[in-house]
């Protein structure tokens, strides 16, 4: 049962990782040289660490196959993109304007 737990909470940890970390490589300010890799690593991971509990609601279960869970986190990985690519757009308006 404690097995089942933590691998429920670990899919769900990495979900929410997948999709936040890929935004915060990619936003204005943080995707910058001179920030640190390991500086977007941790604030990747505290922001995933809050926001996994408040979430877990509204995340897919574990897929059964391998497939299914490539699918899903590429899914993440390209959202995450996505709203990093929308923010510096914003951002990049915003500064040429």
């Amino acid at each position: 049962m404690l097995d089942e737990f933590l691998k429920i909470n670990i899919w769900m940890f990495f979900l929410v990782l997948a999709r936040v970390g890929t935004a915060i490589s990619m936003l204005p300010g943080f995707a910058a040289v001179y920030v640190s890799v390991r500086v977007r690593l941790i604030l990747a991971l505290g922001f995933a660490f809050i926001l996994t509990p408040a979430v877990a609601q509204y995340l897919p279960p574990m897929p059964k196959s391998s497939v299914l869970l490539v699918l899903i986190f590429a899914g993440e990985v390209l959202i995450g993109v996505f709203m990093a690519t929308i923010a510096r757009t914003v951002f990049f308006a915003l500064q040429a304007a």
